[in-house]
């Protein structure tokens, strides 16, 4: 806070303006009385309608898209530890990859496309910046 009133003092010096009174209108009683109402008024509606309720499955907060035992991305740091421990003394060459090993994201639910059976994550961004 303290550093605010240090810019807000030569702010006022450059400008040749100075604003002075006697008390600042956020520590009046009645706007300290006013903020502790909407605080309780607050508080009160966010425990009756809780923002992150526990659920047993992964949802975005953004988008509402709910993901079933198949998002996996939440475990991606193990899944990659585990897939590099199979790597470990394997020629390059001999290196293989199994899709049950594949992290699975949230985003991949809502736009993915399937070709040949093969789920594909598509990012439309990605997709449609060479033509924009």
């Amino acid at each position: 806070m303290i550093h605010l009133q240090n810019i807000c003092f030569e702010i006022e010096k450059f400008c040749d303006v100075k604003l002075t009174s006697s008390e600042h209108v956020d520590t009046r009683p009645s706007r300290i009385s006013r903020d502790n109402k909407y605080v309780a008024k607050l508080s009160q509606w966010l425990s009756e309608h809780n923002p992150f309720p526990k659920i047993d499955v992964i949802m975005s907060i953004a988008s509402v898209i709910v993901g079933g035992n198949e998002v996996n991305c939440h475990l991606s740091e193990e899944i990659g530890r585990d897939m590099i421990s199979k790597m470990m003394g394997k020629k390059f060459e001999n290196v293989k990859f199994k899709r049950k090993g594949k992290v699975v994201t949230l985003a991949s639910i809502n736009s993915s496309v399937k070709i040949c059976n093969i789920s594909i994550v598509v990012d439309p961004h990605i997709l449609f910046t060479g033509y924009a």
